[in-house]
């Protein structure tokens, strides 16, 4: 504890990704939908149904084709090529409050890092995005070979933190993942949106994303 304030002490934050820092954009899925050329729902059903497996490392190709036989279509390599660029673009819609508070907890000295299920396709393309800058480490499941929850990936990230689990914060949109982190001792937030989560970050000696300490003063 943070003796000064009764705040639980942190030094490295670990954000997931999708949903916390990106979100996901309908314009895009729509053109994903279209270049597949399958009704909208089966198409997602699919999309998804191989999706931990793709996330774990499975081949843009072979991920494709997968969802292509399950659609009962058949994707040409062009369409594979396009569905490709499609899916990284639907997940490039960064959240300007969390940049601008991850900036903050910079300046405060925090280690960040962010913690990914992220698919071989796409993890090149969020490489090379400029506010990757920000993070100290980028921990992606398909260069580990398994996926959140598997202990190993948390314990990847804090070896890349150099962080202890005891001083470090997991932010993530869905519960199993959080509770897989909490399971190592590390701290956990199931997060929805900076203002949701408001009243659990406050319980961490972490400065305050501005959105949120304005609605709150």
């Amino acid at each position: 504890m943070s003796r000064d304030r009764g705040l639980i002490a942190i030094d490295a934050i670990i954000f997931d990704y999708g949903e916390v820092i990106a979100l996901s954009d309908t314009e895009d899925w729509a053109r994903m939908v279209q270049t597949a050329n399958v009704a909208g729902p089966v198409f997602e059903e699919a999309y998804w149904r191989y999706r931990l497996d793709y996330d774990a490392g499975m081949s843009v190709e072979e991920y494709w084709t997968k969802v292509a036989h399950d659609t009962g279509a058949e994707f040409t390599a062009e369409q594979i090529a396009d569905l490709n660029r499609a899916d990284a673009r639907h997940w490039t819609h960064l959240d300007p409050a969390m940049l601008a508070w991850i900036e903050e907890l910079r300046r405060a000295g925090k280690r960040i890092g962010m913690l990914s299920n992220m698919p071989t396709g796409i993890a090149p393309v969020i490489r090379d995005l400029s506010f990757t800058a920000s993070f100290d480490a980028l921990i992606f499941s398909c260069d580990l070979g398994v996926v959140k929850p598997h202990p190993d990936v948390y314990l990847a990230a804090l070896r890349a933190l150099d962080a202890k689990p005891q001083r470090t914060l997991f932010l993530d949109d869905k519960l199993a993942n959080v509770q897989g982190a909490q399971a190592l001792g590390i701290h956990g937030i199931t997060f929805d949106s900076l203002a949701g989560s408001a009243p659990k970050l406050a319980d961490y000696d972490l400065p305050q994303p501005e959105e949120v300490s304005s609605e709150m003063s």
